[in-house]
């Protein structure tokens, strides 16, 4: 039998070694594949009710006459799955944290195909690639893994990554940032990770949703099944000086401010991921209220606000944070063991081909989330510091990722002779890490689940999982202090707050500024809200129109319709009547853009100062992912069918900055049906009069009080404009199911008695007096065949679930 093996991140718990190994994990049994969303029908992917089935089941004529013209078998009768059923085709426009309107890609075209366990998913994959009408892309479903002075009676004497503790040296000024902020609800953190226990008395939840099972319309968010999710959010969030356990960096202050928001973003019961799962997550926890409606059916080319209340949508939750300790690696390899079951096949599959990765996390930066995410950790016996070259997301482009790195009792990067004497291995470097944060046991302690090893609400945390809430939770103090409780130009961008950590984090190394060891240094949180201090300094994001551009003609290139497919901001919409299916090749005009801003209207005073200009890319018309794909037609190769999306600042005066990005012109079809010189005319990103340059500008002025503003575009609504803080909605989960032997129960309320009963009714096993959210039921010596479990909790709702003993 085949087995295919992927590298992972073994990312780290309480209990486990810091180390990093990468270690192959069998059994990768589906797909992720995206339809041409004009195969579709488009009320089957409407209907919330029908979720999963045969790929069949959610095509329309074309697709379906596609086929059997084609004589397809290939997948036409395995079972797929929407990847996101909460997505409607109407669900067109989001509204990002800074109040733009961001076009939501065709993500409810994307499913998961279940495949037979011995099938080569990376031979599939690149057959299914071959229907290039009908698929857009496909690609493994890759797996990842998780990466691991208040009067809060733990702080002095447990938190001393947080005060100024003898001794120690990674301290990252956290007592004398809380005399300037401590959190503020309006600020959403999304933590990305096992669940969040809401029984802990140190944590409050909002709101949440469970991402591993959502064809099924499983709903247990408010748990968490391992324990690492719960340590996370209690580094960001625990609530702070109301006198019990620790204190989390944006707690609050008990009386007078609440903390931030919590959201848990759940990946399911085990120590593993997928990628539709977290994928999924990203996109809801992105997405804001919509305003805008596209026309798929080809009846309107544009989005149409004037018929916005005529179609229904769905809400997003509208997060400011994300923090991802985990970590997916892109790059397959063979099974290199021995045996019967070994597969000695040469399949050998790497590169960073993960399309719903890109499209994922670059949908959520366009909405500006400010997303964290750990560098990740390696054990010495592998021989490599540096990690693979195709990790998600810490090693995305830097602009879209805060990586970061963790740091040891010395206050430096973590190594295997620098940490505590419990751990081994060290923190990753290079691959663009941005900065360091603590991660060690002996500095790290925060909330703990009931689930992780039986803790009782309190553990320690190492490794990269534990410095990257670190950073979020100072990020999402910052936005408590600097933002407005709404949606405004005013707020800070993804691009600001990079910029601001890594100018006031505290350089660690013996080279001054960035090195591959700590990026620019650990984490200085008290600095990072000095650098903002309000009326003395100010960072703005100027409206106004180039003083002047050029558009300049760099070259003609030939380009695939499809070349552009999901890597643009307005990629996922029609481009006019662009043949993009993969077939047919363009004559393709590409422009270089270079214009200059002027902002002196903003230094008028002589006491004003201009710190730094950077460019802020994810709302700029240039700015989308640069992948670094060649384009190149048959019996060509040239680097000039490489195609350029980004937008780069080439200087910056007193006054003004200059900027240069390209554009796209499609001038002819090479290859089509259409008569020979049909020009299709179309400009990609934007036409030639509609590009932009957003940028920054940092100003200080200690003698005039500096308060330029920009006013709300749109209100912070959560999800559930109603929701309060919720600590007891009743969940409860089952797994494995089906199961072999043992099946875990496990509830966010405490279990009074579980029964498990055949079909004719018959109790067969009876537990009673639990007094536990927690109990594994051993069924070993259970026939097989399908069974019913009630769970009575100790507020007497009984709860039945259908279980299949194999």
């Amino acid at each position: 039998m085949k087995t295919i093996r992927i590298l992972i991140l073994i990312l780290f718990f309480q209990l486990n070694l810091v180390g990093f190994s990468q270690t192959p994990v069998s059994e990768i049994n589906s797909a992720i594949v995206k339809i041409d969303w004009r195969m579709l029908d488009l009320n089957v992917i409407d209907d919330s009710k029908i979720t999963n089935g045969s790929i069949n089941d959610f095509l329309n004529e074309k697709g379906k006459n596609y086929l059997i013209d084609n004589q397809i078998q290939l997948f036409k009768n395995l079972e797929v799955a929407k990847v996101f059923p909460f997505l409607m085709t109407t669900d067109t426009i989001s509204i990002s944290r800074l109040g733009n309107k961001v076009r939501i890609p065709t993500f409810w075209s994307v499913f998961k195909i279940i495949l037979p366990y011995e099938t080569n998913v990376v031979d599939f994959c690149t057959n299914l690639k071959k229907l290039t009408q009908l698929v857009r892309y496909a690609h493994p479903n890759y797996s990842g893994e998780y990466f691991d002075v208040p009067n809060d009676p733990l702080f002095s004497t447990n938190q001393f990554t947080f005060n100024n503790a003898p001794g120690f040296l990674d301290y990252i000024n956290m007592d004398s940032a809380w005399n300037i902020e401590t959190g503020k609800p309006f600020v959403k953190v999304g933590v990305f990770d096992s669940g969040i226990d809401t029984l802990n008395p140190d944590l409050d939840v909002l709101t949440g949703n469970d991402y591993f099972n959502l064809a099924d319309g499983e709903d247990v968010w408010a748990i968490d099944y391992i324990g690492h999710g719960t340590k996370t959010a209690g580094v960001i969030g625990a609530k702070r000086n109301n006198g019990i356990g620790v204190a989390g960096i944006a707690g609050g202050n008990n009386s007078t401010s609440n903390g931030v928001s919590l959201i848990s973003f759940s990946f399911g019961p085990t120590n593993k991921m997928h990628i539709d799962g977290a994928a999924a997550a990203i996109v809801d926890g992105a997405r804001s209220t919509n305003s805008g409606f596209y026309d798929w059916t080809g009846n309107s080319n544009i989005f149409n606000q004037d018929i916005e209340n005529e179609h229904k949508y769905t809400e997003g939750y509208g997060i400011h944070v994300g923090n991802h300790s985990y970590g997916f690696v892109t790059q397959l390899v063979k099974d290199e063991t021995t045996g019967s079951g070994a597969d000695t096949t040469n399949f050998l599959y790497t590169g960073a081909d993960c399309n719903l990765c890109i499209e994922a996390y670059l949908f959520s930066y366009q909405n500006n989330v400010i997303n964290v995410a750990s560098r990740g950790n390696y054990n010495p016996d592998d021989g490599n510091i540096y990690g693979n070259e195709f990790i998600w997301p810490a090693r995305m482009q830097d602009h879209m990722i805060i990586s970061v790195g963790s740091n040891a009792l010395n206050g430096e990067q973590m190594t295997p002779t620098n940490n505590s004497t419990t751990e081994i291995g060290g923190s990753y470097i290079g691959g663009n890490i941005d900065l360091i944060a603590p991660g060690t046991n002996d500095l790290v302690y925060t909330t703990a689940s009931g689930n992780d090893n039986n803790a009782l609400y309190y553990g320690s945390y190492n490794g990269t999982s534990s410095a990257s809430p670190h950073v979020s939770g100072v990020v999402a103090l910052v936005l408590s202090y600097y933002n407005k409780p709404c949606y405004s130009n005013f707020n800070l961008d993804h691009e600001d707050i990079e910029q601001m950590l890594q100018k006031t984090a505290t350089d660690v190394d013996t080279t001054i500024g960035y090195d591959e060891q700590s990026g620019w240094g650990r984490l200085n949180a008290r600095a990072m809200l000095d650098s903002l201090k309000k009326g003395d300094f100010q960072i703005i994001h100027p409206t106004d129109a180039p003083i002047n551009y050029t558009i300049t003609l760099e070259d003609t290139i030939t380009l695939l319709g499809n070349a552009l497919e999901d890597y643009g901001p307005f990629s996922n919409e029609p481009l006019g009547n662009l043949i993009d299916d993969g077939s047919v090749y363009y004559k393709v005009e590409r422009y270089k853009i270079i214009a200059t801003y002027d902002y002196s209207n903003y230094l008028i005073e002589p006491t004003t100062e201009l710190l730094d200009v950077w460019v802020r890319k994810n709302t700029s018309t240039f700015s989308v992912y640069t992948d670094g794909t060649n384009f190149t037609p048959p019996g060509e190769s040239n680097e000039k069918f490489k195609i350029e999306h980004d937008s780069w600042l080439i200087n910056h005066t007193s006054n003004t900055a200059t900027f240069e990005g390209y554009l796209y012109h499609f001038i002819e079809e090479l290859n089509s049906i259409n008569p020979p010189g049909f020009n299709p005319n179309i400009w990609y990103p934007v036409d030639s009069s509609n590009f932009k340059f957003d940028f920054s500008i940092y100003l200080r002025d200690t003698v005039r009080n500096l308060s330029f503003d920009s006013p709300c575009d749109s209100s912070n609504i959560l999800i559930d404009s109603s929701a309060s803080i919720i600590e007891n909605k009743l969940k409860i989960n089952i797994f494995p199911n089906p199961t072999l032997d043992n099946l875990q129960i496990i509830a966010n309320a405490p279990l009074n008695s579980i029964q498990l009963i055949n079909l004719e009714g018959k109790v067969l096993i009876k537990q009673e007096n639990i007094n536990n959210n927690q109990y594994k039921l051993q069924l070993t010596y259970l026939s097989t065949g399908i069974y019913f479990i009630n769970v009575i909790l100790s507020n007497g709702e009984i709860i039945t679930k259908k279980i299949i003993k194999q």
